[in-house]
Formats: C-alpha cells, sequence, structure tokens
C-alpha cells in the first residue's frame, strides 16, 4: 500500500511577513504577520503613529495616544467578529478585464460597473499575494465586532482576488523578512533591561565603527541639549575614512533610548545605506524640500523607527526604538540647520 504524505512547504517558507497599504490616500497601514496569533498592525499619518492594534496570543489590543500619553486597552473577547468569516460578497457588473504591469507579481485590470458609475480596480490571483492579504484580513476582522467585520473586505474580492488598487486602497509593498517575537510582546521590560545595559556600557565610549580615532564632538554638541524628558548621556565624534566624521549621541528617557549621527560626507542617508545591505526597510516617506530632504522608515526586525535629515553637505539620521516622540530632538536639529530652511 502507498502512502501519500503531503508537504507544505509554502507556509514554512513564507511565514512571516509585512504588508503595506496606503488607505484614503493619507492613512499608511503596515501589517506585520507571524501566525493567527502574532499580528500586529500600525496605522500611521504624516509620520505619526494614530494606533496600533495587536493580537498577541489569544488576547487582543488596542494602543493609542491620548493626552500626549501612550494608552494601551485589552480588547474583550466578546463580541468581536469570526477571523474566518468570507468576505462581504459585492455586487458589481464586470465590464472589461486587461492585462496589468507595474508590479513584481501577476495583476489585472478590471473596469467594473457598481450602480451607475464605472470603476476601476487593480487585482491579484497571485497565490502568494492573495494568501498573504487573506491572513491580513482574517486577523483584521478578528479585531472588529461584527458590525464593522465587512470594513476590512476592502483588500480583497471573495478569497482568491487581492485587491491592489482602488479608489479606497492602494498596495504599496510585501516582504517575507523575518519579524522580531518582540514586536508581538506586551512587555518588553526584559528587553529594554537588556538594550539599557548594552547603551549604558557603550554610552561612555559610543562605537564609531572599526576605528579607535576618537575625540570630542564639534558640531552636535554645540546645539543637543536636553530636550524635555531626553536626557544626553554622551556624544562623540569619530574619523571613519579619508578625513570624513562622524559625530554619535545617545539619548534616553529612563525606558527607551534614541541615537542621533551625523555624518559630514554627502550621502543619500543611513536608509539606503541599510537597504544596500539587504535589511528589510519598510513605511518609507520622504518629504523634498527646497534644500534638504527629510527620509522616514522603519526597520521591523529591530522595531526601530530611522528618519534621515539630508542636507547638501552632512545627513543626520534619528533612530529611536519603535514608535517614540522624536519630535523635541528633530526641532532641535532643525533649528539649529535653519540656513537650509530659510528659503522654503
Amino acid at each position: 500500500m502507498k502512502w501519500i504524505i503531503p508537504i507544505i512547504f509554502t507556509s514554512l517558507l513564507y511565514s512571516d511577513f509585512t504588508l503595506t497599504y496606503r488607505i484614503d490616500n493619507k492613512i499608511i497601514q503596515s501589517t506585520y504577520y507571524k501566525d493567527s496569533n502574532h499580528t500586529l498592525f500600525k496605522l500611521k499619518k504624516n509620520n505619526k503613529t494614530l494606533q496600533k492594534l495587536l493580537i498577541s496570543d489569544d488576547k487582543r489590543y488596542i494602543e493609542f495616544i491620548e493626552n500626549g500619553k501612550k494608552k494601551l486597552i485589552e480588547i474583550p473577547k466578546k463580541g468581536l467578529s469570526n477571523a474566518n468569516k468570507q468576505p462581504q460578497k459585492v455586487s458589481f457588473n464586470l465590464i472589461k478585464i486587461e492585462e496589468n504591469g507595474g508590479y513584481s507579481f501577476k495583476t489585472q485590470k478590471w473596469i467594473i460597473k457598481k450602480g451607475d458609475k464605472n470603476e476601476t480596480l487593480i487585482v491579484s490571483d497571485d497565490k502568494k499575494v492573495v494568501d498573504k492579504v487573506n491572513k491580513m484580513v482574517s486577523a483584521l476582522k478578528s479585531l472588529l465586532p461584527p458590525s464593522k467585520a465587512s470594513n476590512a473586505d476592502i483588500f480583497n474580492i471573495s478569497s482568491k482576488y487581492a485587491i491592489i488598487k482602488s479608489k479606497k486602497i492602494e498596495f504599496l509593498s510585501l516582504n517575507d523578512t523575518k519579524i522580531d517575537d518582540s514586536l508581538f510582546s506586551i512587555n518588553n521590560s526584559q528587553k529594554i533591561k537588556k538594550i539599557k545595559e548594552s547603551i549604558d556600557k557603550c554610552s561612555l565610549n559610543i562605537c564609531c565603527g572599526k576605528t579607535d580615532n576618537k575625540e570630542e564632538s564639534k558640531e552636535l554638541s554645540n546645539y543637543l541639549q536636553d530636550g524635555n524628558e531626553w536626557k544626553l548621556i554622551n556624544v562623540k565624534r569619530c574619523i571613519y575614512s579619508n578625513n570624513n566624521y562622524s559625530e554619535n549621541a545617545i539619548f534616553t528617557n529612563d525606558e527607551e533610548y534614541l541615537s542621533v549621527i551625523l555624518k559630514d560626507s554627502n550621502s543619500s542617508g543611513e536608509i539606503d545605506n541599510l537597504q544596500q545591505k539587504g535589511i528589510n526597510i519598510t513605511d518609507i516617506q520622504i518629504e523634498d524640500l527646497n534644500n534638504y530632504k527629510i527620509k522616514t522608515a522603519y526597520i521591523p526586525q529591530l522595531n526601530r523607527t530611522i528618519e534621515d535629515i539630508i542636507y547638501p553637505d552632512k545627513t543626520i539620521t534619528i533612530i529611536s526604538q519603535g514608535d517614540v516622540d522624536i519630535d523635541s530632538i528633530k526641532e532641535t536639529v532643525l533649528k539649529n540647520n535653519s540656513k537650509y530652511s530659510s528659503n522654503n
């Protein structure tokens, strides 16, 4: 007798994924998915986090800002929607199907008629894409009450087609890089303790690459001051190549840390540098001003937000844990480089 043992490779290879959409042309929704019991939704607008929805083991949470402070509330399971509920059937007439390019996976352009109006949709039946969109929709529905569950159906048509672009949403990115487990943990105290010990040890002699050529800061120390709850631990200057230098400062608010890095050479910033090294970078947003550029992104493996302020002759990078509010530090940096924005 011959036994057939099915082996499902796809789910093993692509268990973790990060999926990002733009909603209503203004909200960036990023989904960090490990499995149905470990999923995080982040909603951002203008580079600021509005809300987080978290599935951690068998519990559900919502995090938001109230009166300037983070607030975390557990969502009662009672009254939540069924995560396995099929997409709501939408009534429309399919008028035309065209092949569509511009994506790394197969897509189609659909012209549909809803009521008296025609609408254009970009859809995909790529199995990998559809599988991940369906998992995202299922996780999102498990966080919503039944009356709101249909809101998640804007991302797919039945379970066979993912919506890539419509009047309401637009697909931005999808990758399968492993996501740090700490992203789904409510209690980060042990992680914070380890980071604190590591940075406190390093703060007396901030690392500047492989060089031992260190001296006192000549620029950052002239204008970086303790701002609001942030305390400046240390700042150092390092020669790293061809007489180019970097300055490195570390701040703490006793629970979290952020670092500020200044490089005097004309560069495209640390975000590009990390991407070239193969690091998974998501949520990239660019603000191109007259004489300088601000580039913001997120590093899911490390739960770090990174912001490059790129001037003609130097780049200042601010790296912070998760969604730490860096506005006071950023304002100080911009204020002390106001000559670049005087013509804006």
